[in-house]
C-alpha cells in the first residue's frame, strides 16, 4: 500500500525537531547568513547559537501547504479545460466529470523569512523549495468555468528545499497517495497558464 502524503513538508521530510549538523554547517557559510550572525554577535551573542533553530521552526509555514493546492492550481491552467468555460456550450447548471491522463507538475516558490532582534530587523534569508511530481490520472469535477472538486490516482514526487548553495533537503523520489476526494470550495476558476514555474503537461 502506498504511503499517504499531504503537504509539501512530508513530502521533503521536513521536521521541526531542528537542523543536523551538516545543515547548521551548511547554513553558516552562506553570506546571506552571515550577516544576520554577525549582527547577533553584535546586539545579542545568546542569540547566535539559537537562531538557526528559529529559522527552521519558521520554515514550517511557509512548507505546510496542501499537496492538493499545489496540485489544483496546475489543473486551473490546463489548457484542453478551456473549453468548458463557454456558456454557449455548456450551461452553468452543468456538471461535467473530466477524466485526467497521466500529468507531469512542476511548483517552486521562494519563502523569504525577516529576522527580528528587539523589534529590529537584523537580515532576510531567502529559501528555494521546488517540487516535481507525476500524477497517474485523475478525475475533476467541473461546473460554471469552475473546478469544483478532484481526486487523483497514485503520484510519484521530489522536492527540494535549498537556501542559496546550500541544500537542506532533498529526499529521494517517493510513490504516495494524496488521499480522499478535494474539494475547491466556490471553486478554482479556469484561466490560461501563468508565465511562472508552475505547469501541467498530460502524457
Amino acid at each position: 500500500m502506498s504511503t499517504e502524503i499531504r503537504t509539501i513538508a512530508q513530502l521533503l521530510g521536513y521536521s521541526t525537531k531542528g537542523l543536523s549538523k551538516r545543515q547548521v554547517d551548511e547554513l553558516n557559510e552562506l553570506d546571506e547568513y552571515k550577516q544576520v550572525r554577525n549582527k547577533l554577535v553584535e546586539t545579542s551573542p545568546l542569540m547566535v547559537d539559537i537562531a538557526p533553530r528559529s529559522i527552521w521552526d519558521a520554515l514550517s509555514g511557509a512548507l505546510e501547504i496542501e499537496l492538493v493546492n499545489v496540485v489544483g492550481w496546475a489543473w486551473n491552467t490546463r489548457r484542453e479545460l478551456y473549453a468548458y468555460c463557454d456558456p454557449a456550450k455548456h450551461s452553468p447548471e452543468e456538471v461535467i466529470n473530466h477524466i485526467l491522463l497521466k500529468q507531469e507538475i512542476e511548483w517552486a516558490r521562494k519563502p523569504r523569512l525577516c529576522i527580528y532582534f528587539d523589534e529590529n530587523i537584523v537580515g532576510e534569508i531567502e529559501f528555494t523549495v521546488g517540487l516535481t511530481l507525476a500524477i497517474d490520472g485523475g478525475i475533476l469535477e467541473i461546473r460554471n468555468g469552475r473546478i469544483m472538486s478532484g481526486s487523483v490516482g497514485k503520484c510519484r514526487g521530489q522536492g527540494t528545499l535549498k537556501c542559496d548553495k546550500a541544500i537542506l533537503l532533498a529526499p529521494e523520489t517517493k510513490d504516495f497517495e494524496i488521499p480522499g476526494t478535494f474539494s475547491f470550495g466556490e471553486g478554482l476558476p479556469i484561466k490560461p497558464p501563468p508565465r511562472a514555474a508552475l505547469h501541467a503537461d498530460s502524457g
